[in-house]
Protein backbone atom coordinates (compact mmCIF):
# COMPACT_ATOMS: atom_id res chain seq x y z
CA UNK A 1 0.00 0.00 0.00
CA UNK A 2 1.66 3.16 -0.69
CA UNK A 3 2.17 5.62 2.00
CA UNK A 4 2.66 9.28 2.36
CA UNK A 5 4.82 10.80 3.83
CA UNK A 6 3.90 14.38 3.85
CA UNK A 7 6.78 16.05 5.95
CA UNK A 8 9.78 17.11 5.00
CA UNK A 9 12.24 16.10 7.61
CA UNK A 10 11.88 13.23 9.65
CA UNK A 11 12.56 13.10 13.37
CA UNK A 12 15.79 12.09 14.32
CA UNK A 13 17.30 10.78 17.47
CA UNK A 14 20.23 11.28 19.43
CA UNK A 15 23.09 10.89 22.28
CA UNK A 16 23.22 14.27 24.09
CA UNK A 17 27.15 14.91 23.95
CA UNK A 18 27.73 16.86 27.34
CA UNK A 19 30.26 19.82 26.45
CA UNK A 20 28.56 22.25 28.90
CA UNK A 21 27.85 20.84 32.46
CA UNK A 22 25.96 24.00 33.12
CA UNK A 23 22.70 22.64 31.80
CA UNK A 24 22.32 20.30 34.29
CA UNK A 25 21.73 20.85 38.04
CA UNK A 26 24.36 21.51 40.11
CA UNK A 27 26.00 18.18 41.70
CA UNK A 28 24.69 17.29 45.11
CA UNK A 29 21.30 19.46 44.10
CA UNK A 30 18.88 16.46 45.68
CA UNK A 31 20.28 14.31 48.33
CA UNK A 32 16.86 12.87 49.81
CA UNK A 33 16.12 9.67 52.25
CA UNK A 34 14.66 7.43 50.65
CA UNK A 35 11.64 6.13 52.06
CA UNK A 36 8.31 3.38 51.63
CA UNK A 37 7.92 3.91 48.06
CA UNK A 38 4.58 4.08 47.78
CA UNK A 39 2.69 7.20 45.72
CA UNK A 40 0.85 8.52 48.69
CA UNK A 41 4.08 9.03 50.93
CA UNK A 42 6.23 10.66 47.88
CA UNK A 43 3.17 12.87 46.52
CA UNK A 44 4.89 15.95 48.36
CA UNK A 45 8.31 15.18 46.82
CA UNK A 46 6.90 15.01 43.16
CA UNK A 47 7.06 18.09 40.97
CA UNK A 48 4.56 20.20 39.44
CA UNK A 49 5.44 18.34 35.97
CA UNK A 50 4.86 15.18 37.38
CA UNK A 51 1.81 15.80 39.47
CA UNK A 52 0.25 17.05 36.29
CA UNK A 53 0.97 13.83 33.99
CA UNK A 54 -0.24 11.92 36.22
CA UNK A 55 -3.64 13.47 36.37
CA UNK A 56 -2.86 13.83 32.44
CA UNK A 57 -2.78 10.34 31.76
CA UNK A 58 -5.53 9.71 34.12
CA UNK A 59 -7.95 11.77 31.89
CA UNK A 60 -6.42 8.82 29.21
CA UNK A 61 -6.27 12.02 26.48
CA UNK A 62 -2.93 13.03 25.33
CA UNK A 63 -2.73 16.38 25.85
CA UNK A 64 -1.34 17.49 22.50
CA UNK A 65 -4.72 16.21 21.06
CA UNK A 66 -6.68 19.23 23.13
CA UNK A 67 -4.19 21.93 22.44
CA UNK A 68 -5.45 25.08 20.36
CA UNK A 69 -3.08 25.68 18.10
CA UNK A 70 -3.25 23.59 14.23
CA UNK A 71 -4.06 20.49 14.68
CA UNK A 72 -3.46 20.60 18.81
CA UNK A 73 0.28 20.82 18.74
CA UNK A 74 1.29 22.45 15.29
CA UNK A 75 2.69 25.84 14.76
CA UNK A 76 3.78 27.55 11.42
CA UNK A 77 6.25 29.74 13.70
CA UNK A 78 6.59 29.95 17.36
CA UNK A 79 4.78 33.49 17.70
CA UNK A 80 2.22 32.38 15.82
CA UNK A 81 -1.15 32.39 17.73
CA UNK A 82 -3.59 32.67 14.83
CA UNK A 83 -4.68 28.81 14.64
CA UNK A 84 -6.39 29.43 11.59
CA UNK A 85 -3.98 31.27 9.64
CA UNK A 86 -1.05 29.26 11.30
CA UNK A 87 -3.18 25.71 9.80
CA UNK A 88 -3.37 27.64 6.01
CA UNK A 89 0.61 28.21 6.27
CA UNK A 90 1.44 24.78 7.57
CA UNK A 91 -0.70 23.18 4.65
CA UNK A 92 1.01 25.04 2.14
CA UNK A 93 4.02 24.58 3.12
CA UNK A 94 3.30 20.66 3.40
CA UNK A 95 2.05 20.73 -0.12
CA UNK A 96 4.78 22.78 -1.83
CA UNK A 97 7.80 21.32 0.34
CA UNK A 98 6.83 17.60 0.00
CA UNK A 99 5.83 18.13 -3.76
CA UNK A 100 9.84 18.60 -4.15
CA UNK A 101 10.77 16.10 -1.41
CA UNK A 102 8.88 13.54 -3.14
CA UNK A 103 11.48 12.97 -5.94
CA UNK A 104 14.15 14.73 -4.55
CA UNK A 105 16.24 13.60 -1.57
CA UNK A 106 19.66 14.51 -2.34
CA UNK A 107 18.25 18.66 -3.41
CA UNK A 108 18.89 21.62 -1.76
CA UNK A 109 15.31 21.58 -0.19
CA UNK A 110 16.84 18.86 1.93
CA UNK A 111 19.47 20.59 3.42
CA UNK A 112 17.83 23.63 3.84
CA UNK A 113 15.17 21.66 6.26
CA UNK A 114 16.62 18.59 7.60
CA UNK A 115 18.86 18.86 10.70
CA UNK A 116 22.33 18.48 8.86
CA UNK A 117 23.71 15.23 9.27
CA UNK A 118 21.29 14.73 11.79
CA UNK A 119 22.93 16.41 14.70
CA UNK A 120 19.94 18.25 16.39
CA UNK A 121 21.61 21.39 19.02
CA UNK A 122 19.26 21.58 22.15
CA UNK A 123 19.06 23.58 24.79
CA UNK A 124 16.72 23.45 28.26
CA UNK A 125 15.17 25.93 29.69
CA UNK A 126 16.31 26.92 33.19
CA UNK A 127 12.72 25.78 34.47
CA UNK A 128 13.93 22.27 33.00
CA UNK A 129 17.08 22.28 33.89
CA UNK A 130 15.99 22.96 37.69
CA UNK A 131 13.21 19.93 37.56
CA UNK A 132 14.47 16.69 37.96
CA UNK A 133 11.64 14.73 36.64
CA UNK A 134 10.97 16.68 33.91
CA UNK A 135 14.52 16.69 32.88
CA UNK A 136 15.07 13.00 33.05
CA UNK A 137 11.66 12.31 30.56
CA UNK A 138 12.76 14.83 27.93
CA UNK A 139 16.71 12.84 27.98
CA UNK A 140 14.71 9.19 28.14
CA UNK A 141 12.99 10.51 25.14
CA UNK A 142 16.31 11.55 23.43
CA UNK A 143 17.96 8.04 24.52
CA UNK A 144 15.05 6.28 23.18
CA UNK A 145 15.02 7.78 19.79
CA UNK A 146 18.87 7.66 19.81
CA UNK A 147 18.85 3.77 20.51
CA UNK A 148 16.44 2.95 17.91
CA UNK A 149 17.20 4.65 14.84
CA UNK A 150 20.95 3.77 14.76
CA UNK A 151 22.21 0.87 12.63
CA UNK A 152 25.00 -1.41 13.87
CA UNK A 153 25.92 1.19 16.94
CA UNK A 154 26.53 3.80 14.44
CA UNK A 155 23.77 6.82 15.74
CA UNK A 156 21.84 8.39 12.83
CA UNK A 157 19.92 11.25 14.99
CA UNK A 158 22.51 12.73 17.48
CA UNK A 159 21.34 16.15 19.95
CA UNK A 160 23.86 17.78 21.06
CA UNK A 161 24.37 20.62 23.95
CA UNK A 162 23.90 23.82 22.05
CA UNK A 163 26.75 25.75 21.70
CA UNK A 164 26.92 28.07 19.21
CA UNK A 165 24.95 26.74 16.10
CA UNK A 166 22.71 29.33 14.72
CA UNK A 167 19.79 26.65 15.02
CA UNK A 168 18.80 24.67 17.66
CA UNK A 169 15.68 23.45 19.91
CA UNK A 170 15.08 25.28 23.00
CA UNK A 171 12.94 23.35 25.20
CA UNK A 172 10.50 25.28 27.30
CA UNK A 173 7.32 25.70 29.10
CA UNK A 174 4.92 27.22 27.14
CA UNK A 175 1.21 27.28 26.73
CA UNK A 176 0.57 23.52 25.45
CA UNK A 177 2.35 20.95 23.81
CA UNK A 178 3.89 22.21 19.81
CA UNK A 179 6.18 22.21 17.75
CA UNK A 180 7.11 23.78 14.62
CA UNK A 181 7.81 21.02 11.66
CA UNK A 182 11.39 20.50 10.58
CA UNK A 183 14.30 22.59 10.73
CA UNK A 184 13.31 26.06 10.84
CA UNK A 185 16.26 27.99 11.67
CA UNK A 186 17.54 30.15 14.78
CA UNK A 187 15.91 29.86 18.41
CA UNK A 188 13.12 27.08 17.58
CA UNK A 189 10.93 26.11 20.78
CA UNK A 190 9.55 23.27 21.18
CA UNK A 191 6.50 23.89 24.30
CA UNK A 192 6.01 21.47 26.80
CA UNK A 193 3.38 22.53 29.32
CA UNK A 194 2.52 20.60 32.66
CA UNK A 195 0.60 17.83 31.15
CA UNK A 196 3.59 17.68 27.99
CA UNK A 197 6.40 15.62 29.52
CA UNK A 198 5.74 12.27 29.37
CA UNK A 199 8.07 10.71 27.53
CA UNK A 200 6.14 9.57 24.47
CA UNK A 201 4.25 13.40 24.01
CA UNK A 202 8.13 14.39 24.23
CA UNK A 203 8.94 12.34 21.47
CA UNK A 204 5.65 13.04 19.47
CA UNK A 205 6.92 16.61 19.22
CA UNK A 206 10.55 16.13 18.57
CA UNK A 207 9.47 14.03 15.87
CA UNK A 208 7.13 17.45 14.39
CA UNK A 209 10.41 19.20 15.15
CA UNK A 210 12.81 16.85 13.15
CA UNK A 211 10.21 16.63 10.00
CA UNK A 212 7.04 14.86 10.51
CA UNK A 213 3.27 15.60 10.39
CA UNK A 214 0.28 14.04 12.27
CA UNK A 215 -0.30 9.89 10.76
CA UNK A 216 -4.09 10.18 10.74
CA UNK A 217 -3.45 13.46 8.11
CA UNK A 218 -2.43 11.08 5.31
CA UNK A 219 -4.34 11.28 2.34
CA UNK A 220 -5.45 7.59 2.29
CA UNK A 221 -6.27 7.77 5.93
CA UNK A 222 -10.16 7.61 5.33
CA UNK A 223 -9.36 3.75 4.16
CA UNK A 224 -7.99 2.82 7.56
CA UNK A 225 -9.88 5.06 10.35
CA UNK A 226 -13.37 6.48 10.72
CA UNK A 227 -13.99 10.02 11.53
CA UNK A 228 -16.94 11.09 13.82
CA UNK A 229 -17.34 14.61 12.89
CA UNK A 230 -20.85 14.92 15.17
CA UNK A 231 -18.44 14.38 17.82
CA UNK A 232 -15.45 16.83 17.28
CA UNK A 233 -15.69 20.09 19.79
CA UNK A 234 -17.07 22.97 17.91
CA UNK A 235 -14.29 24.50 15.94
CA UNK A 236 -11.63 21.47 15.89
CA UNK A 237 -12.92 19.82 12.58
CA UNK A 238 -10.22 21.33 11.26
CA UNK A 239 -7.60 19.38 13.60
CA UNK A 240 -8.88 16.61 11.00
CA UNK A 241 -8.24 17.75 7.95
CA UNK A 242 -5.82 15.53 5.28
CA UNK A 243 -3.57 16.76 2.64
CA UNK A 244 -3.98 15.99 -0.79
CA UNK A 245 -1.85 13.31 -2.73
CA UNK A 246 0.29 15.94 -3.64
CA UNK A 247 1.60 16.14 -0.66
CA UNK A 248 2.22 12.32 -0.57
CA UNK A 249 5.51 10.37 -0.94
CA UNK A 250 4.91 6.87 -1.98
CA UNK A 251 7.35 5.04 0.21
CA UNK A 252 5.52 1.65 0.13
CA UNK A 253 4.72 1.79 3.91
CA UNK A 254 1.54 0.54 5.28
CA UNK A 255 -0.99 2.84 6.94
CA UNK A 256 0.67 3.05 10.63
CA UNK A 257 -1.86 2.91 13.58
CA UNK A 258 1.11 2.59 15.79
CA UNK A 259 2.68 5.51 14.83
CA UNK A 260 3.87 7.73 17.85
CA UNK A 261 2.12 10.54 15.46
CA UNK A 262 -1.51 9.04 15.34
CA UNK A 263 -4.06 10.56 17.08
CA UNK A 264 -6.40 8.87 19.62
CA UNK A 265 -9.40 7.47 19.94
CA UNK A 266 -10.81 10.29 22.01
CA UNK A 267 -8.99 13.50 20.42
CA UNK A 268 -10.82 17.11 20.18
CA UNK A 269 -13.91 15.04 21.65
CA UNK A 270 -16.82 16.90 22.98
CA UNK A 271 -16.82 14.01 25.92
CA UNK A 272 -14.68 11.42 27.89
CA UNK A 273 -17.24 9.05 26.05
CA UNK A 274 -17.33 9.72 22.28
CA UNK A 275 -14.74 8.66 20.13
CA UNK A 276 -13.89 10.57 17.15
CA UNK A 277 -11.15 8.63 15.15
CA UNK A 278 -11.90 4.77 15.18
CA UNK A 279 -9.52 2.22 12.97
CA UNK A 280 -11.42 0.34 10.91
CA UNK A 281 -9.55 -2.74 11.59
CA UNK A 282 -11.02 -4.93 14.44
CA UNK A 283 -8.40 -4.79 17.53
CA UNK A 284 -6.32 -2.10 16.55
CA UNK A 285 -5.05 0.74 18.83
CA UNK A 286 -4.22 4.24 18.38
CA UNK A 287 -2.89 6.91 20.15
CA UNK A 288 -0.16 5.00 21.65
CA UNK A 289 2.45 7.41 23.44
CA UNK A 290 5.02 5.46 24.34
CA UNK A 291 7.72 4.33 21.99
CA UNK A 292 9.09 4.66 17.78
CA UNK A 293 7.15 2.44 15.92
CA UNK A 294 8.85 0.20 13.18
CA UNK A 295 7.51 2.45 10.20
CA UNK A 296 8.30 5.67 12.38
CA UNK A 297 11.95 4.29 12.21
CA UNK A 298 12.17 3.01 9.34
CA UNK A 299 11.03 6.91 7.97
CA UNK A 300 13.43 8.06 10.07
CA UNK A 301 16.26 5.89 8.87
CA UNK A 302 14.85 6.71 4.94
CA UNK A 303 14.80 10.75 5.67
CA UNK A 304 18.14 10.75 7.05
CA UNK A 305 20.60 8.15 5.08
CA UNK A 306 21.11 6.39 8.44
CA UNK A 307 21.69 3.06 6.46
CA UNK A 308 24.59 5.24 4.37
CA UNK A 309 25.94 6.40 7.54
CA UNK A 310 25.86 3.07 8.91
CA UNK A 311 28.09 2.05 5.71
CA UNK A 312 30.68 4.61 5.70
CA UNK A 313 30.87 4.86 9.71
CA UNK A 314 32.17 2.69 12.25
CA UNK A 315 30.64 2.02 15.66
CA UNK A 316 31.38 4.05 18.54
CA UNK A 317 30.37 1.57 21.04
CA UNK A 318 33.08 -1.00 21.59
CA UNK A 319 30.41 -3.12 24.17
CA UNK A 320 30.07 -6.62 24.05
CA UNK A 321 26.36 -8.37 23.38
CA UNK A 322 27.62 -11.86 24.83
CA UNK A 323 27.70 -12.83 28.75
CA UNK A 324 29.97 -11.59 30.58
CA UNK A 325 33.06 -14.17 31.36
CA UNK A 326 35.75 -13.46 33.94
CA UNK A 327 36.74 -15.25 37.20
CA UNK A 328 36.50 -14.80 40.60
CA UNK A 329 34.19 -12.30 42.52
CA UNK A 330 31.98 -11.83 45.95
CA UNK A 331 30.27 -9.23 48.14
CA UNK A 332 31.50 -6.20 50.27
CA UNK A 333 28.44 -5.51 51.64
CA UNK A 334 24.26 -6.18 51.37
CA UNK A 335 22.50 -3.24 50.69
CA UNK A 336 18.82 -2.73 50.46
CA UNK A 337 17.07 -0.01 48.72
CA UNK A 338 13.85 1.70 48.17
CA UNK A 339 13.80 3.86 45.36
CA UNK A 340 11.86 7.00 44.65
CA UNK A 341 9.52 6.68 42.55
CA UNK A 342 10.84 8.86 39.95
CA UNK A 343 14.04 7.87 37.91
CA UNK A 344 17.23 7.84 40.55
CA UNK A 345 20.81 8.41 39.51
CA UNK A 346 22.77 7.05 42.43
CA UNK A 347 26.46 8.52 42.88
CA UNK A 348 26.97 7.20 46.57
CA UNK A 349 24.72 5.65 48.98
CA UNK A 350 25.30 5.18 52.67
CA UNK A 351 23.40 2.00 54.19
CA UNK A 352 21.50 1.30 57.17
CA UNK A 353 19.13 -1.83 58.51
CA UNK A 354 16.03 -0.35 57.18
CA UNK A 355 17.01 1.96 54.41
CA UNK A 356 19.24 3.65 52.25
CA UNK A 357 20.43 7.53 51.80
CA UNK A 358 21.15 8.60 48.18
CA UNK A 359 22.87 11.19 46.35
CA UNK A 360 20.88 12.01 42.85
CA UNK A 361 21.73 13.85 40.15
CA UNK A 362 20.46 14.53 36.43
CA UNK A 363 21.34 12.45 33.83
CA UNK A 364 23.18 13.76 30.58
CA UNK A 365 21.62 12.57 27.74
CA UNK A 366 24.77 10.35 26.69
CA UNK A 367 23.57 8.49 30.01
CA UNK A 368 20.65 7.16 27.82
CA UNK A 369 20.27 4.15 26.90
CA UNK A 370 22.52 3.68 29.97
CA UNK A 371 24.43 0.50 29.22
CA UNK A 372 25.21 0.84 25.72
CA UNK A 373 28.36 3.11 26.10
CA UNK A 374 30.31 0.02 28.30
CA UNK A 375 32.59 -2.63 27.17
CA UNK A 376 32.27 -4.69 30.12
CA UNK A 377 28.01 -4.40 30.23
CA UNK A 378 25.08 -6.95 29.23
CA UNK A 379 21.97 -5.20 27.90
CA UNK A 380 18.71 -6.56 27.31
CA UNK A 381 15.48 -4.93 25.70
CA UNK A 382 13.82 -7.83 25.62
CA UNK A 383 12.04 -7.40 22.55
CA UNK A 384 12.21 -10.75 21.15
CA UNK A 385 14.43 -12.79 23.48
CA UNK A 386 15.91 -12.67 26.80
CA UNK A 387 19.39 -12.01 25.86
CA UNK A 388 21.49 -15.44 28.00
CA UNK A 389 18.59 -14.13 30.84
CA UNK A 390 17.03 -17.18 32.31
CA UNK A 391 14.03 -18.06 34.68
CA UNK A 392 14.24 -19.89 37.62
CA UNK A 393 11.40 -19.49 39.64
CA UNK A 394 8.20 -20.95 40.50
CA UNK A 395 6.66 -19.53 37.80
CA UNK A 396 8.59 -17.69 34.44
CA UNK A 397 9.10 -14.10 33.53
CA UNK A 398 7.60 -14.24 29.67
CA UNK A 399 8.05 -11.29 27.30
CA UNK A 400 5.11 -9.22 26.41
CA UNK A 401 3.49 -6.44 24.49
CA UNK A 402 1.08 -3.79 25.10
CA UNK A 403 -1.14 -3.51 28.07
CA UNK A 404 -1.48 -6.57 30.41
CA UNK A 405 -4.99 -8.79 30.57
CA UNK A 406 -5.49 -7.91 34.63
CA UNK A 407 -7.13 -4.14 35.24
CA UNK A 408 -5.39 -1.68 37.44
CA UNK A 409 -1.96 -3.29 37.33
CA UNK A 410 0.98 -3.88 35.14
CA UNK A 411 1.88 -1.60 32.34
CA UNK A 412 -0.57 0.36 30.52
CA UNK A 413 1.32 0.39 27.65
CA UNK A 414 5.03 -0.40 26.73
CA UNK A 415 8.32 1.43 27.94
CA UNK A 416 9.91 0.77 24.43
CA UNK A 417 9.23 -2.27 22.47
CA UNK A 418 7.82 -5.23 23.78
CA UNK A 419 9.00 -6.04 27.97
CA UNK A 420 9.46 -8.68 30.67
CA UNK A 421 6.44 -9.63 32.76
CA UNK A 422 5.68 -11.25 35.81
CA UNK A 423 2.25 -11.97 35.93
CA UNK A 424 0.10 -11.91 39.37
CA UNK A 425 -3.00 -13.73 37.83
CA UNK A 426 -2.87 -17.67 39.39
CA UNK A 427 0.49 -16.80 40.86
CA UNK A 428 0.05 -15.22 44.02
CA UNK A 429 2.73 -15.34 46.54
CA UNK A 430 5.28 -17.31 44.18
CA UNK A 431 8.13 -16.17 43.03
CA UNK A 432 9.41 -15.58 39.37
CA UNK A 433 13.47 -15.45 39.18
CA UNK A 434 15.48 -14.16 36.63
CA UNK A 435 18.94 -14.93 36.12
CA UNK A 436 21.47 -13.67 34.04
CA UNK A 437 24.88 -15.00 32.39
CA UNK A 438 27.70 -15.76 34.89
CA UNK A 439 29.59 -12.99 35.49
CA UNK A 440 32.83 -14.14 36.10
CA UNK A 441 35.25 -10.95 36.66
CA UNK A 442 35.17 -9.24 39.86
CA UNK A 443 34.67 -5.90 40.61
CA UNK A 444 31.98 -3.14 41.03
CA UNK A 445 29.15 -3.52 39.03
CA UNK A 446 25.46 -1.37 38.60
CA UNK A 447 22.51 -2.81 37.65
CA UNK A 448 19.99 -1.20 36.24
CA UNK A 449 16.98 -1.19 34.68
CA UNK A 450 13.33 0.08 33.73
CA UNK A 451 10.37 -1.34 35.82
CA UNK A 452 6.74 -1.09 36.61
CA UNK A 453 4.85 -1.83 39.73
CA UNK A 454 1.69 -0.66 39.62
CA UNK A 455 -1.01 -2.50 41.90
CA UNK A 456 -2.87 -2.34 44.66
CA UNK A 457 -1.66 -5.68 45.99
CA UNK A 458 1.58 -5.14 44.60
CA UNK A 459 4.42 -7.14 46.31
CA UNK A 460 8.29 -6.54 45.78
CA UNK A 461 11.12 -6.50 43.37
CA UNK A 462 14.84 -7.45 44.22
CA UNK A 463 17.71 -7.16 42.93
CA UNK A 464 20.18 -10.25 44.56
CA UNK A 465 23.68 -11.53 43.92
CA UNK A 466 23.88 -15.72 43.83
CA UNK A 467 27.79 -16.41 44.85
CA UNK A 468 29.45 -19.57 43.07
CA UNK A 469 28.99 -21.39 46.66
CA UNK A 470 24.76 -21.58 46.01
CA UNK A 471 24.80 -18.06 48.65
CA UNK A 472 22.60 -15.32 47.67
CA UNK A 473 22.44 -11.78 48.95
CA UNK A 474 19.94 -8.77 48.25
CA UNK A 475 21.36 -6.19 47.30
CA UNK A 476 18.13 -4.14 46.65
CA UNK A 477 14.53 -3.95 47.49
CA UNK A 478 11.52 -2.13 45.68
CA UNK A 479 8.58 -2.95 47.78
CA UNK A 480 4.55 -2.04 47.10
CA UNK A 481 2.61 0.20 44.23
CA UNK A 482 4.92 2.05 42.98
CA UNK A 483 1.95 4.42 41.01
CA UNK A 484 0.91 3.77 37.37
CA UNK A 485 3.93 4.21 34.69
CA UNK A 486 7.73 3.09 34.06
CA UNK A 487 10.26 4.26 36.45
CA UNK A 488 13.93 3.60 36.74
CA UNK A 489 16.12 2.03 39.45
CA UNK A 490 20.34 1.49 39.57
CA UNK A 491 21.77 -0.44 42.59
CA UNK A 492 25.29 -1.16 43.18
CA UNK A 493 26.89 -3.95 44.20
CA UNK A 494 30.91 -5.16 44.56
CA UNK A 495 31.96 -8.50 43.81
CA UNK A 496 35.51 -9.58 45.36
CA UNK A 497 34.98 -12.99 43.81
CA UNK A 498 33.94 -14.33 40.23
CA UNK A 499 31.48 -16.75 38.54
CA UNK A 500 28.75 -14.70 40.09
CA UNK A 501 25.10 -14.68 38.79
CA UNK A 502 22.47 -11.47 39.12
CA UNK A 503 19.31 -12.52 39.59
CA UNK A 504 15.69 -10.42 39.58
CA UNK A 505 13.47 -11.82 41.67
CA UNK A 506 9.50 -10.60 41.72
CA UNK A 507 7.72 -12.11 44.74
CA UNK A 508 3.62 -11.38 43.78
CA UNK A 509 1.53 -10.11 46.11
CA UNK A 510 -1.63 -11.59 48.07
CA UNK A 511 -3.90 -10.95 45.22
CA UNK A 512 -3.95 -10.44 41.26
CA UNK A 513 -3.20 -6.74 40.88
CA UNK A 514 0.29 -7.46 41.53
CA UNK A 515 2.04 -7.39 37.99
CA UNK A 516 5.57 -6.45 37.69
CA UNK A 517 7.37 -5.76 34.76
CA UNK A 518 11.36 -5.05 33.75
CA UNK A 519 12.42 -3.40 30.58
CA UNK A 520 15.97 -2.37 29.08
CA UNK A 521 18.07 -4.47 31.98
CA UNK A 522 21.97 -3.52 32.04
CA UNK A 523 24.44 -5.30 34.54
CA UNK A 524 27.47 -3.52 33.83
CA UNK A 525 30.76 -2.61 35.06
CA UNK A 526 31.57 0.66 37.31
CA UNK A 527 29.80 2.07 39.61
CA UNK A 528 26.39 3.81 39.11
CA UNK A 529 27.60 7.25 38.88
CA UNK A 530 26.33 10.28 37.38
CA UNK A 531 26.85 10.69 33.10
CA UNK A 532 28.52 13.62 32.58
CA UNK A 533 31.31 12.20 34.11
CA UNK A 534 31.32 9.23 31.48
CA UNK A 535 33.30 9.10 29.09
Amino acid sequence: MAWYIRTIVSFAFICFAVSRPEIYLDEGDSGNEVGSGSPESEENEMSEFEIADREQEKLGVNKEETGGNCEGDLKANSDDDDTESSCTKIKEESETENAQFRNALGKPWRDTMLWKDGVVPVELSRKFRADEYASNQIYYAFGNISELTAINGVPCITFKQHEDEDDFLFLQRKSGCWSQVARRGGNQTVSLDFGCTRTGTIMHELLHALGFYHEQSRSDRDDYVTIYWNFISSGRKGNFEKYDSKSVDAQEEPYDYTSILHYGPYAFSINRFNKTLVPKENGARIGQRSRLSEIDINKIRKLYKCQEKANNGKSSKNRKQVPFRSEDEDFEETVTTRPTRRPVYTTSARTSRRRTTTTTTEPSITQLPMCKNYENSVFCNFNREKCGFENAGEFDWVIFDGSTPTEKTGPIENFARSYLLAEATGNTKRTAILKSPTIAEKGRYCVEFMYNMWGSKMGNLKVQVEKQNGVILDVGEISGNQGQGWNSAQFSTNLKQGNNVIRLLALVGNRDKADVAIDNLCIRKGVCEKASSRK
